[in-house]
């Protein structure tokens, strides 16, 4: 599993982080979670806020930053990292934006601007060989998020949420080298892990 570099995916609230956290329990992989705390910037008064945040609260004026602003993290963050799991993959930063082209929180334009960024930055970052797809139906997602209380999640929809499901599934549901997590199972029980990592060893080296 050492050498494989591979992503977790799944829409908000599906339970990336915490599938990442067992896998460091249980495995041997480097686990790197998305870098949000850095996902941050300044106002014209020199005050630093949180961008993640302030797009949950208006989408329309803060949908572009934010997407550039992960864009720049994860830059950052994995341009040596060669193995170990991975929350999100550059993919799903592109899907992320695509839905909000689509919904006219990002002009065209921005798009333009940011898919140049996309494609100039993945250039340079090592490629996903697998990925993991936690499977969450939107009223579990729900749930975890309201019990998580984030700022700003308050103001994830589930219309959001539905839309986000559609995207993953169509991507991942087709993609070659994804090992699919049912997203409702109680992955507080030591069996239910202990199975899952089981299936995922031996997925990972037929996939690695």
């Amino acid at each position: 599993m050492s050498n494989t570099l591979i992503s977790i995916e799944g829409i908000i609230g599906a339970g990336k982080t915490f599938f990442n956290g067992l896998i460091s329990k249980h495995t041997d992989m480097q686990v790197i979670n998305e870098p949000i705390c850095d996902w941050t910037a300044t106002d014209d008064s020199g005050n630093t806020y949180d961008v993640l945040q302030a797009f949950y609260d208006a989408p329309d004026k803060y949908a572009f930053q934010l997407q550039m602003v992960v864009l720049e993290s994860l830059a950052k963050q994995r341009k040596d990292i060669s193995h170990g799991c991975i929350e999100r993959s550059m993919k799903s930063n592109r899907m992320f934006s695509f839905l909000q082209h689509q919904n006219g929180n990002i002009s065209d334009t921005q798009y333009k601007k940011y898919m140049c960024k996309f494609e100039e930055v993945s250039k340079q970052l090592p490629k996903v060989s697998a990925r993991i797809y936690i499977k969450t139906s939107v009223d579990t997602a729900m749930k975890r998020i309201k019990q998580r209380a984030r700022p700003g999640e308050e103001h994830v929809t589930r219309e959001y949420l539905q839309l986000l499901e559609a995207c993953h599934e169509c991507w991942l549901m087709e993609a070659p080298n994804v090992f699919v997590v049912d997203g409702e199972l109680d992955l507080t029980d030591e069996n239910n892990v202990k199975h899952v990592m089981y299936q995922l060893s031996i997925f990972l080296k037929v996939n690695s």
